[in-house]
């Protein structure tokens, strides 16, 4: 869900989960439903990432967590903040995010 936009390059694919399983033992893949990455063959557009990131917002506000990092690629970032522009200054998103850039954003739930 927080990954970069879809293209169909060899390199944007998900390695096999069966793989990261071997490698990273200790991290649990169990919400994880396909071995394989079905979204590889699929090109999105920034209006697309940018509905995608809203889901993966709603999942984080629904966390027990006070704090939360969150580690993506700049395209995902730049689609997220655009959707909250009338509330962020335009630097977040008006141009890419820099090489292992840090933003630092709070939010809140309000009824």
């Amino acid at each position: 869900m927080c990954r970069e936009r879809m293209e169909v390059y060899a390199s944007e694919g998900r390695t096999p989960i069966r793989r990261l399983r071997a490698l990273f033992p200790q991290v649990d893949f169990s919400r994880i439903k396909n071995d394989g990455d079905e979204w590889w063959s699929t090109r999105e557009n920034d209006e697309q990432v940018g509905l995608r990131s809203l889901v993966f917002l709603d999942h984080l506000m629904q966390l027990p967590y006070q704090r939360i990092a969150v580690v993506t690629h700049s395209v995902f970032l730049q689609c997220l903040y655009r959707e909250f522009r009338s509330s962020l200054p335009s630097e977040f998103y008006s141009q890419r995010q820099g090489f292992a850039a840090m933003r630092v954003v709070t939010a809140s739930l309000t009824q």
